[in-house]
C-alpha cells in the first residue's frame, strides 16, 4: 500500500471570463512525501520512505461565477527506490511514476 502526502501550489490564468462562463488555465508544483507499507524494507525495518514532487498542469472550466470544473495532470520528476535490490549490480531497484490525472468540481 502506497501513502502519498502532497502539498500543491497552483496559480490560476484566467483566459475568458464572462458573467456565466470562463476558462482558465492552471499551472503549478506539488511537494510531499511516500510511504510504502509493503515494500521489501518494510518487513525489515518499517517501511519505504521518499519524497515526492510533481509538475502540475490543467485546465479549469468555470460556471456561473460559482462553480468550476478542473482537469489536472501531475507529472512527477523524482525516483523512487524500493529497497529491492538488483542480483546482478546489488543497486536498489529505482522507479518513476506514471503521469496521474484527475477531475474535480469546485
Amino acid at each position: 500500500m502506497l501513502t502519498t502526502y502532497t502539498f500543491n501550489a497552483d496559480a490560476i490564468l484566467n483566459a475568458y471570463n464572462s458573467d456565466s462562463f470562463g476558462v482558465g488555465f492552471l499551472v503549478g508544483l506539488g511537494l510531499g512525501v511516500k510511504y510504502d507499507y509493503f515494500s521489501y524494507k518494510s518487513t525489515l525495518s518499517g517501511g519505504n520512505f521518499g519524497f515526492d514532487a510533481r509538475f502540475n498542469l490543467g485546465m479549469r472550466l468555470i460556471f456561473g461565477s460559482r462553480y468550476a470544473l478542473d482537469f489536472m495532470t501531475r507529472f512527477p520528476f523524482m525516483e523512487q527506490t524500493t529497497g529491492l535490490k538488483k542480483t546482478y549490480s546489488g543497486a536498489d531497484v529505482k522507479y518513476k511514476e506514471d503521469a496521474s490525472f484527475s477531475v474535480r468540481f469546485t
